[in-house]
């Protein structure tokens, strides 16, 4: 009976094998069937007429050779050769929707010769004009892809040229592009509002904003899609469309550009505001309106009567000394500021922190501090300061090391200007142990000297991660904050 049911089983084991080879033969040759299949049909898509067709369109893909000439925030390109700008975002993005390859030509050219090279056939198109008679005869326009309009620009330091003040505008240097229409619009914008300026004229912006940084020119007149650099807006004028360009008569060119231009405004939303934003600044930030007292105070201050300004060089990287320059985040903060306004300045440049404290007490030498820490106004009354509104918010830090088991026996601080510091209320009844700096407190920490330091928040960051031991560590406290203020300290009683 075992022998039987042996048998069997063998039987079976026997049929399966044979099933299995069965199945794996077909998979084989259903694998070889579907090979030869896939060769089959690769070797007909390569001969197919569809192929041909497309392998010929490839071969006649369109290149079209773009006038690139160099304007910042409008054509870019850095030394390796990377291009940017609202001109090259408009053709990638026009790109999409049009099968063309660019060949960008011209960048160490004028604008004045863009327009020669396009009526020579040298180059295919260019962006950025707008329509004038002369153009018009000339050369065909598409769609419009930008707004702009003339900017009347002086460098931020100059006082003497008051916005609006049309008689401060009188007998201006103004720099102007050869070749651009900005020229017949400044004519008309000043003798509407009546002053007189010299005209002085060059092949590029850049050679515009270099004259105006040395001082041959005292003001530049061109479009609004130039990025300006330490430069005051002081009038706008003349707003109109911008548009691509093509030779007279390149009617096949410009139904393609117009046919991307249409899908770009069917499909990409605002995508001219989207560029603008990308590649500009806000012109309104650099257009202040002032009062007339405003104007007045701005105007006291010049290259030979500068704002001087003081800020604490021990909060690294918030505000530090090196090398006798005034650097980091709250500096930098405020000459973008005082930038904008135009308004002359020079830091005071103290070492160490009670440096910093007899400037601060010194209102004969400083006048501006730019870091004032106040929870209320008193402080400023006290001492008759003028103050800003807060402009930064500052979270703290506890700094310790590894090994803390949680109790605070003595406390690193500073001395400090304010009545209460962050020490007497993280840390009542601590022994506090002075230094001369909010780095040597955390290194007190560090050598074991304090069990801790409290900091804000980036200075905690800095340290323990350029720390080498790995001793140290940092939590972020979610409160106190403290905000800071500017402070002028000569506020007259």
């Amino acid at each position: 009976m075992y022998r039987e049911i042996y048998l069997t089983d063998r039987q079976t084991d026997r049929q399966t094998d044979r099933q299995t080879d069965r199945r794996f033969n077909m998979i084989s040759r259903a694998k070889k069937y579907v090979a030869v299949f896939l060769v089959f049909v690769c070797v007909c898509m390569i001969f197919s007429p569809q192929t041909a067709y497309a392998a010929e369109d490839s071969s006649q893909h369109e290149t079209v050779k773009v006038g690139f000439f160099a304007m910042d925030g409008y054509h870019v390109m850095d030394e390796e050769g990377n291009r940017s700008g609202y001109g090259y975002d408009f053709l990638r993005l026009m790109a999409r929707y049009w099968d063309v390859d660019y060949e960008y030509i011209g960048y160490d050219k004028s604008w004045d010769d863009m327009q020669q090279m396009l009526e020579d056939g040298e180059i295919d198109m260019v962006t950025s004009p707008r329509k004038t008679p002369e153009r018009e005869e000339k050369f065909d326009f598409s769609r419009p892809i930008g707004t702009n309009n003339g900017i009347l620009t002086v460098r931020s330091d100059n006082s003497t040229i008051v916005d609006g003040n049309y008689s401060t505008y009188n007998g201006m240097r103004v720099a102007l592009l050869n070749g651009s229409s900005r020229d017949k619009e400044l004519a008309d914008f000043a003798g509407n509002k009546g002053f007189t300026y010299d005209p002085f004229y060059f092949d590029t912006t850049e050679e515009m904003e270099e004259a105006l940084q040395s001082g041959n020119v005292d003001a530049i007149a061109a479009t609004s899609m130039r990025k300006t650099n330490n430069e005051r807006i002081v009038d706008k004028f003349d707003s109109s469309d911008f548009y691509v360009i093509v030779k007279k008569g390149n009617t096949e060119l410009l139904n393609e550009i117009n046919y991307a231009i249409d899908q770009m405004n069917a499909v990409e939303g605002d995508w001219k505001t989207t560029l603008y934003n990308k590649n500009y600044e806000s012109i309104e930030t650099k257009n202040l309106e002032y009062t007339e007292k405003e104007k007045s105070i701005i105007s006291q201050y010049s290259k030979d009567n500068p704002l001087h300004v003081l800020c604490d060089p021990t909060r690294y990287p918030y505000s530090y000394n090196e090398n006798g320059e005034m650097k980091g985040i709250i500096p930098d903060y405020f000459r973008k500021i005082a930038d904008y306004a135009g308004i002359s300045y020079e830091f005071l440049t103290p070492v160490t922190r009670d440096e910093y404290i007899a400037y601060q007490k010194n209102k004969e030498t400083t006048e501006m501090s730019i870091d004032a820490r106040m929870e209320t106004d008193n402080y400023a009354e006290t001492n008759k300061w003028g103050i800003t509104a807060p402009f930064i918010t500052m979270q703290m830090a506890r700094v310790t090391r590894r090994d803390f088991d949680g109790k605070i026996n003595v406390v690193a601080t500073v001395d400090q200007t304010v009545a209460n510091s962050i020490e007497d209320a993280m840390a009542p009844g601590a022994e506090k142990l002075m230094c001369s700096t909010r780095q040597e407190m955390m290194e007190a920490v560090r050598k074991g000297k304090a069990d801790a330091a409290f900091v804000y928040y980036y200075m905690a960051q800095a340290f323990v991660n350029s720390d080498t031991t790995g001793t140290m560590t940092y939590t972020l406290l979610e409160q106190p904050t403290f905000t800071y203020r500017m402070g002028n300290l000569q506020v007259a009683p």
